[in-house]
């Protein structure tokens, strides 16, 4: 849907009534295909509406502008900024929960006050007003949202004179042929007889007359509200007039043209001059600022240093991994080296063996010519495989020849 203009999705109040009260409660209803021809929505698709919570200002000026123009549906006991919403509606917290469902929640609908919905971009409905004309908000723009107040005025739901009751007055569903029909008004009430203030008085009268002046008007857009037109001024001009003030010094205003020599004087309220807290104001958000980009230089220093660790941590593994490639490697070469000894461990025997039987022949030989004697005794000391072996032979028998023999 566009957010306005032409193809906006156009509602009467009856109908805006009867969704809210989950009377209609599907998109391709036959009440509101008959005001939106052209309007493709899916068969049966659920309307979810959303309304909100905890005295909601924007609540209580709805539900009186439905009340207003289609009081047969909306009766009078819902109205009011806290009501009995139907079970299968759904809650919004704040403007800002409202904004953030109607934005991402497909085929739901809320309200919410015009300043957060065009700031937000939401798509606005166009409401048929009470001269049976259908406009948005936009639309309408600041002149027909101030057209509420004259329209009120004019057909004497608004006081013309500041002593009268304005407790009752509500600027919903008001005639003209570009009004919108949901508008809200704000006042300020005060004594008439501020002679108790003192210099104060002076104070407070010149803040109000600053108020409906055309430079206090003009920064109404900023804070999304709009001026009121020259015959509501012309009351608030008639209750500042008439007001019983003490004995005290009037206070001035400097605007956008300077008042060379006393715009710095007592009692003056400059635009152009500036005070120590103004400036120490803007100091502090310097230093917000500041204090900002601090931070995030912090938080990137602290993700480099953890990228830095983690990076040591993955170049010890590595290390600790050659290492033990290395240590594996040393291992096998050591198994090696034992395998060759015990290899030549038998190749020694044999030697040693064969010395024996070698001796134990040479002893027979002498026995023979010498007619026996004493066993000799001898030592040798072979090498096998390049390796020293020392062994200790004794006297040599048949039995000690293959004693040593096992045992070596």
């Amino acid at each position: 849907m566009p957010k306005s203009g032409a193809g906006a999705l156009n509602l009467t109040a009856c109908v805006l009534a009867k969704i809210f009260k989950r009377e209609i409660k599907t998109w391709d209803h036959s009440e509101i295909k008959a005001l939106n021809p052209s309007l493709n929505a899916p068969a049966g698709q659920d309307i979810k509406v959303y309304h909100r919570v905890q005295g909601s200002s924007t609540t209580g000026g709805v539900t009186t502008y439905l009340h207003a123009a289609c009081p047969s549906v909306w009766t009078g006991e819902l109205v009011g900024s806290t009501i009995q919403w139907p079970a299968d509606t759904y809650e919004a917290y704040g403007s800002g929960e409202m904004s953030s469902k109607l934005s991402s929640i497909p085929y739901s609908i809320g309200y919410i006050d015009s300043g957060h919905g065009h700031a937000d971009g939401l798509t606005e409905i166009a409401l048929e007003n009470k001269a049976g004309t259908y406009r948005t908000s936009l639309e309408a723009g600041a002149t027909g949202i101030a057209a509420a107040a004259t329209e009120a005025i004019a057909a004497s739901v608004m006081p013309t004179s500041p002593l009268a009751d304005f407790s009752t007055v509500s600027l919903h569903n008001m005639g003209g042929a570009d009004t919108w029909p949901i508008v809200a008004i704000s006042y300020v009430y005060l004594r008439k007889n501020l002679t108790s203030l003192g210099d104060r008085a002076c104070l407070l009268k010149a803040f109000l007359e600053y108020i409906i002046s055309d430079e206090g008007q003009a920064l109404l857009p900023a804070y999304d509200a709009v001026g009121v037109p020259n015959e509501v001024k012309s009351i608030a001009n008639t209750a500042l007039n008439s007001l019983v003030m003490p004995a005290c010094t009037a206070w001035s205003f400097e605007g956008s043209s300077t008042m060379a020599g006393t715009g710095q004087s007592d009692h003056v309220i400059s635009l152009k001059r500036r005070d120590y807290a103004e400036y120490d104001r803007g100091q502090l958000k310097a230093r917000t600022v500041e204090y900002k980009e601090n931070a995030k230089i912090l938080a990137l220093e602290a993700t480099v240093a953890a990228l830095q660790k983690q990076l040591a941590e993955e170049l010890k593994k590595q290390e600790s991994s050659q290492e033990k490639t290395k240590d594996e490697g040393k291992d096998n070469s050591d198994a090696l080296g034992v395998a060759a000894i015990a290899m030549a461990t038998p190749a020694l025997a044999v030697s040693l063996a064969a010395m024996l039987v070698t001796l134990r022949i040479m002893n027979m030989a002498s026995a023979a010519r010498a007619g026996g004697g004493a066993g000799a005794q001898m030592i040798g000391s072979p090498q096998v495989a390049g390796t020293p072996v020392s062994a200790g032979v004794p006297p040599l028998d048949d039995d000690t020849a293959k004693g040593s023999a096992q045992e070596i």
